[in-house]
């Protein structure tokens, strides 16, 4: 069993008027003024989840640290470690305690 609205929003599409307003339709079930509301709406769904931009080649749907075109290079894998955040001791030198295996 459908609701009131529904029922009046079947008999609206069946005679060929807006789902919204009951004017005429101009494409399926929306008049035009509905249409560019609906167009819209959904463009702006679709820009509010648009894909990571890369920091260093610009590209689509990556980050900086996922990036495939500078993985390979030993700056990159200085510049990052494998959590992801820059490695301020990117040129191997820690400030650890180094433990002699004589003195065990």
């Amino acid at each position: 069993m459908a609701s009131r609205q529904r029922e009046w929003q079947q008999r609206m599409q069946g005679e060929g008027r807006c789902i919204i307003c009951g004017t005429a339709a101009v494409v399926s079930c929306y008049c035009e003024r509905h249409r560019i509301q609906r167009v819209r709406k959904m463009q702006a769904s679709r820009t509010a989840y648009s894909p990571q931009t890369c920091g260093v080649c610009g590209g689509k749907g990556h980050n900086r640290r996922t990036c495939s075109r500078h993985m390979g290079s030993p700056e990159a894998l200085n510049a990052v470690g494998s959590s992801g955040r820059s490695n301020p001791d990117a040129s191997g030198e820690h400030n650890l305690p180094t433990i002699d295996r004589e003195d065990v």
